[in-house]
């Protein structure tokens, strides 16, 4: 099994790939960061600004195209404060990212293959 493990902070993104042995050790396959400053300005309950979101949902489209390029069987996100308290989070938008509501608060979200970011 291949899991994909994406940590969206608040000045970064980052995403782990690893293949799970039968013994539930694991092997790394790949790992990337990008730096996005979802935080820019700090946060504080206020919106994220047009510019972050945009830069966020960049690195997200990439990150998924590296999931699917190493066919991942499971792809689970978690976002840090700075996206799960901002007034206001990424719509939903066809070909793009699909961020469910703050209210999440400190659970992962968990999703079938890429389904995390949508196609």
């Amino acid at each position: 099994m291949r899991i994909a493990a994406i940590d969206i902070g608040t000045n970064s993104i980052h995403m782990i790939v690893v293949r799970v042995r039968p013994d539930l050790s694991f092997e790394v396959i790949d790992r990337e960061k990008e730096m996005v400053r979802l935080g820019a300005g700090g946060l504080d309950g206020r919106a994220l600004t047009p510019e972050a979101m945009h830069a966020a949902l960049q690195v997200l489209s990439k990150f998924r195209r590296l999931a699917e390029s190493h066919q991942v069987d499971e792809v689970i996100a978690v976002a840090t404060s700075a996206t799960r308290e901002a007034a206001v989070v990424p719509s939903r938008r066809r070909g793009e990212l699909t961020l469910e509501s703050p209210s999440i608060a400190n659970q992962s979200v968990r999703t079938s293959r890429t389904s995390a970011v949508s196609r």
